[in-house]
């Protein structure tokens, strides 16, 4: 299994949010970083721990570890390693720091490598199942395209968020599924709260 840790410290900014049903959407809303407090002597950082069932060793252009997903950077992704289409690997985030459990109501996906060629080139996640820590699971369907897809759902309390592939669009050159970015979103009135 493998682990990265990852921070954005950030200021707070106003967004608004409208939840819907579980589907393909446009942005809406606001990321879970622009929900995060800020200080007068600093902004107040929050982190986010990414590991995976598995990954696909470095090459000379580059690595594909988890912590990709998070890097604003859609030239970048986390690739599994295991054999075949990795179908039952996942990828998984845990959110660390100062505050409570977050409830997260909308994620955001950029399937695939996308990095030109290499898009279609490696498999693509076509299905995948959310699971929360609370035990609740969401299932999404993505469509085949390069561009971020955001999925809502009834806001969920939690501290990890796993993602199961389930089904994949197969590449044309390489047997390994790819995700290059991931959002997590917020209720636009959710107020971060510190563990007493």
């Amino acid at each position: 299994m493998t682990r990265v840790l990852s921070f954005k410290p950030v200021f707070l900014t106003l967004a608004v949010a409208v939840l819907a049903a579980l589907s393909f959407q446009p942005a809406q809303g606001k990321t879970i970083f622009d929900a995060l407090p800020h200080t007068n002597d600093s902004d107040v950082p929050f982190y986010m721990e990414f590991s995976a069932s598995s990954t696909l060793p470095p090459s000379k252009t580059g690595n594909y570890e988890p912590g990709n997903v998070d890097d604003d950077d859609p030239g970048t992704a986390w690739v599994e390693g295991a054999k075949g289409h990795g179908v039952g690997e996942w990828i998984q985030v845990e959110f660390t720091g100062e505050f409570t459990e977050v409830p997260i109501s909308k994620i955001g996906i950029i399937s695939g490598y996308a990095k030109g060629e290499r898009f279609k080139q490696n498999n693509r996640i076509k299905k995948a199942q959310l699971v929360f820590s609370n035990g609740r699971r969401v299932s999404i369907n993505l469509k085949d395209t390069a561009e971020m897809q955001y999925f809502s759902f009834e806001p969920v309390l939690t501290d990890k968020v796993k993602l199961v592939i389930e089904d994949v669009y197969p590449g044309t050159k390489w047997d390994d599924t790819c995700i290059s970015e991931i959002e997590f979103h917020v209720p636009d009135d959710f107020v971060f709260k510190v563990k007493e």
